[in-house]
């Protein structure tokens, strides 16, 4: 019977150790020891009262992991920690007990909300049994996409390369005329972000009673999120107009090894509505990105229906894309967590963290 144990900094090399060696393809002790760092000890939602994750150990030797990330949480108004399930990791020959880790993990999240939005078939059903919901008010098939490297893309969609060559140049064409709907707004210019500043917290303290329920979006937490893990380092754009911002997006990029894509999507949407034009300036300036930096396609998923009718009204193309995102709340909780008070967007769960 393994020994399940709460993870303390002296274990992280050893830990490290494991996860880089789990899979062939697995990242290196270096890149795990970096994410231990930014998901604790650097994370504004940590304190040392917290469990950074679980181990399971037989004879001296780690045979699994499961760990989880606090984060920020803005629920009915009122600042709360909530948690991600992150990196389930357990050797075959203790499988039969990885269920020991998710039952700790539910334990230390059950007065708050737990997100798994990286699931995958075997561990969604698991959390269906374990009476997990959808994460609410998400545009659950929807997304917009701009799409850069068109031979690409449509090679990745139907596998032949002569039909890509073929299709590509109208396809170009009929999203080139869609386009010219993103009209300039010239009292809003856009610029990249490589550091999150007071405007952030100007903004924030000026919209943060749109959604009673979301995410934290104070500068420290973006930063953090965004910029202190550079192996997972955030593209952020904002919109000003003088010297205030008005919104802004956060984009993450991923590859799509099926379909041997780099893509780059939008996590965050984040809109002063006293001001109108942002998000059609955001997607100019996410394009010219994508351009310059090799990447083929960039993805705006639809977060809620205002964002839905944002994107809807400029013409991009579209595409149905299932999203399995799930989490579990406190019962005394699951009121305030309706579509209409709340806005979910794509930083939920592990996404991005790890």
């Amino acid at each position: 019977m393994a020994e399940l144990l709460t993870v303390t900094p002296s274990d992280y090399h050893e830990l490290a150790s494991f996860l880089a060696g789990f899979y062939p393809e697995s990242e290196s002790q270096a890149f795990w020891l970096n994410n231990f760092r930014f998901w604790w000890e650097d994370n504004p939602a940590f304190s040392n009262d917290l469990e950074r994750g679980w181990l399971l150990c037989e004879e001296g030797r780690i045979v699994g992991f499961l760990g989880s990330i606090p984060t920020c949480f803005q629920l009915g108004g009122q600042t709360m920690t909530v948690f991600n399930s992150t990196t389930w990791r357990v050797l075959p020959e203790a499988r039969h007990q990885s269920m020991n880790l998710l039952s700790r993990l539910l334990s230390a999240a059950r007065q708050s909300i737990l997100f798994n939005t990286t699931p995958n078939k075997e561990v969604v059903q698991i959390l269906k049994a374990l009476k997990f919901q959808f994460i609410p008010g998400l545009i659950e098939s929807r997304q917009s996409l701009v799409i850069i490297n068109f031979e690409n893309v449509i090679r990745s969609k139907w596998g032949n390369q002569l039909l890509a060559k073929i299709l590509a140049p109208a396809v170009n064409l009929i999203q080139g005329m869609r386009l010219r709907k993103l009209a300039e707004t010239g009292a809003i210019r856009v610029k990249q972000i490589t550091e999150a500043d007071a405007s952030f917290d100007q903004l924030w303290l000026r919209t943060k009673d749109l959604y009673p329920t979301t995410n934290l979006r104070t500068a420290e937490i973006i930063n953090w999120h965004c910029f202190k893990n550079q192996a997972l380092k955030k593209v952020v754009f904002g919109c000003y107009k003088s010297e205030q911002l008005v919104g802004y997006a956060i984009f993450g990029l991923k590859s799509s090894k099926r379909h041997t894509l780099k893509i780059l999507e939008c996590l965050d949407l984040w809109l002063d509505p006293a001001e109108s034009g942002q998000v059609a300036l955001l997607i100019k300036a996410s394009r010219r990105y994508a351009q310059t930096h090799g990447i083929d396609l960039v993805s705006f998923p639809h977060f809620n229906p205002h964002v839905d009718s944002h994107l809807s009204k400029l013409g991009l193309f579209q595409l149905k894309a299932e999203r399995n995102e799930y989490l579990k709340a406190n019962p005394r909780l699951e009121t305030l967590l309706t579509s209409e008070s709340a806005y979910f967007v794509g930083l939920q769960g592990d996404v991005g963290l790890a």
